[in-house]
């Protein structure tokens, strides 16, 4: 019945120190979340803009900040669009059906299927 009393004498939101909720917790998840955030938008941002090209330089993309890609080989040019996912990078194929996949390298080239490899060419 003690508890009871307590908990009908404290007001909602309050914490168990008697401070609002806000307040008994609020510089910890500001420090989460000053970490977090630019984390978060690293990791979402599409980060891939310009031209890529492979070593004989036969294929070109061209990468643009919106999430779209023209993609140039032997004279043919595409545009289509990508995504980015951390450090995977999803071009999808004109038809729409299946994409390519790369993988983001520390060094920031591009490794696709079969080998291929992109490098920025406008360094």
């Amino acid at each position: 019945m003690a508890a009871a009393g307590l908990w009908q004498n404290r007001r909602a939101g309050e914490g168990h120190d008697g401070r609002p909720r806000s307040a008994a917790s609020g510089g910890r998840m500001k420090k989460y979340l000053f970490v977090a955030l630019p984390c978060l938008l690293a990791a979402c941002s599409p980060g891939v803009s310009g031209v890529y090209t492979d070593s004989m330089g036969v294929t070109r993309y061209h990468f643009a900040a919106a999430g779209t890609v023209r993609i140039e080989a032997m004279g043919i040019a595409q545009e289509t669009t990508y995504v980015r996912d951390r450090d995977t990078l999803r071009v999808a194929l004109p038809q729409k059906a299946h994409a390519l996949e790369f993988t983001i390298g520390a060094d920031g080239a591009l490794t696709g299927p079969l080998g291929i490899r992109l490098e920025k060419a406008d360094r």
